[in-house]
This record gives structure tokens, sequence and C-alpha cells, in this order.
């Protein structure tokens, strides 16, 4: 049971890498800028890593033994308490958790508003590359976190049953497509990820949060799935119901448009735009 706070701040943190010989931290910026300077003590995951990489679903999770073999390389245990952050809005941070809760870690933390966040606090960055001890560490994974595209179909028509997507609004709407087909899925909502952060990518607060999520109709008695085009972004919006405001009926799409919009018999719903006179 995680009795920690799900998001930290750098200030904490710094504290922490003091007070806790526990302390795991994962860096998932790109390698340039992780070379460039990193938390100290931090070990680098390519965020490449996190998903399969194969179409039409790239964002599906890599095999078991490949996972396994990914955490054992970082020095992953049960005791860890594990802090992660990244240079992409704390999507991948997001999915990192995600997939740590898959596995059943849930001593884990995100840092608020990532690199930039150890920056703006005026904390040193290190170039030193982190070299993990190795560890034995067995998983097995939850699936009850992962939505598929047959159970999603079995359930469009259920009042019950909520898709928040968060794309981008001409994704959403069809005018920007990155599948065979563009659009979304019935009934789904749009609520962008972006739209959860301020400028400097700071998550908002829990109670700003809520009333975002509650005036969309995604509210924490609804059986949630949320989604994007390859379950990055996601990665984030599922942290926030998940781990911030508690929804316990929410699942992540790791499919997302990108199987769906390539699988040529799924449903889908697009916007009508009236061309400019």
């Amino acid at each position: 049971m995680n009795t920690h706070p799900a998001l930290i701040n750098a200030i904490d943190l710094q504290q922490l890498q003091i007070d806790d010989a526990t302390l795991l931290i994962i860096d998932l910026c790109s390698s340039e800028n992780y070379n460039a300077g990193h938390i100290p003590g931090a070990v680098h995951i390519k965020p490449s890593q996190l998903s399969k990489g194969e179409k039409p679903a790239p964002g599906e999770l890599p095999e078991l033994a490949t996972l396994q073999q990914l955490f054992q390389s970082i020095g992953l245990k049960a005791d860890k308490h594990i802090i992660v952050y990244d240079d992409a809005g704390s999507s991948w941070a997001g999915r990192m958790i995600w997939t740590l809760t898959l596995i059943g870690h849930n001593k884990v933390q995100l840092l608020d508003g990532g690199r930039h966040a150890w920056q703006k606090a005026g904390l040193a960055f290190d170039t030193e590359i982190s070299t993990p001890t190795t560890s034995d560490i067995q998983i097995q994974i939850d699936t009850s976190h992962i939505a598929n595209m047959a159970e999603i179909l079995t359930k469009l028509d259920n009042p019950n049953f909520k898709i928040w997507d968060a794309r981008s609004p001409g994704e959403y709407d069809g005018r920007k497509i990155l599948a065979q087909r563009g659009g979304h899925i019935p009934n789904a909502i749009h609520l962008e990820w972006t739209d959860l952060t301020d400028k400097e990518g700071f998550l908002l607060d829990n109670e700003t949060l809520k009333n975002l999520l509650t005036a969309k109709g995604l509210t924490a008695d609804k059986n949630i799935v949320t989604h994007c085009q390859t379950h990055r972004r996601s990665g984030l919006t599922w942290f926030v119901a998940k781990k911030l405001l508690a929804y316990n009926n929410i699942k992540a799409y790791p499919g997302s448009w990108s199987q769906w919009g390539n699988t040529p018999s799924t449903p889908i719903a697009m916007e009508s735009f009236k061309s400019p006179n």
C-alpha cells in the first residue's frame, strides 16, 4: 500500500535523496536531455522501452519477459520508493506509473513539473551516467488496469461506460488524421491532456481537476477508459484520475486510436464541418 502522496515537488525530492535509502529515480526524458543533465542518481529509461512499438498498435505493452528484463536492469525491487519524471509534460511519467501499477508496485510518485521543476527550483543537474545494481525481480501483469478493443466494443451503448479521449481537438474531430481513418470512438468525451496542467507543465490542483472531469461527465462512479494515439498522453490522464482523484474504475487503452483507427471494422464518429464561404 502506498502511503505517499501521488505527487512530489522538487524541494521535497531533494530532501528525500538524503533521507530515503530505498529511493530509485527514473528519468524518462530524451537521451539528449538526460546526457545534458539529469537529477543526480536518476537512471534513464528510453520512453520507447515502455511500448511494444509494432504496428498497428505500437502503444501496446512489451512482452512480459522484455518488461521484466527492463525492470531488472534498473534494479527494481519490491521495497524501492520510485520517483518518475520526464520532459514531455509528465505523459511518459504517467505511463510509467501505469506500468508499475500493472506489476503491483505502488510505492511511486510523480515529480510535478518534471525536469523543468528541478531546473526552476534552482537545483543542480548531474551528467554522470547512473549504473544501478541489477535485480532479479519477477513480475506479473494485472490486466484489470488495461482495456482492449473487444471490451470497448461491447460497452459503447452502456450509459455507465465513458471513453476519455485525451488527444488534440483536431484528432478528435477528424481534421487531423494519424491513422487510416480519423475521428473518434462513438460517444467518446474529449478532454485534452494538456488541459490538466498549467503553461509550465505543473498539474492543476485536485479540486480544479475534479471539476474539469465532472463538467465533462467523467465522474468516479462511471467505468472510464482513457486513450490517445498510442497511450502516451493518456498516461497522464490515467494518472490524474487514478492516482490523484482516486477513480477506482478507470482503465487505459494502450491500443488507443492507432489500433482503433487502423481497424477497418471499428465504428467511428466525426464532426461535421461547413466549408468557408
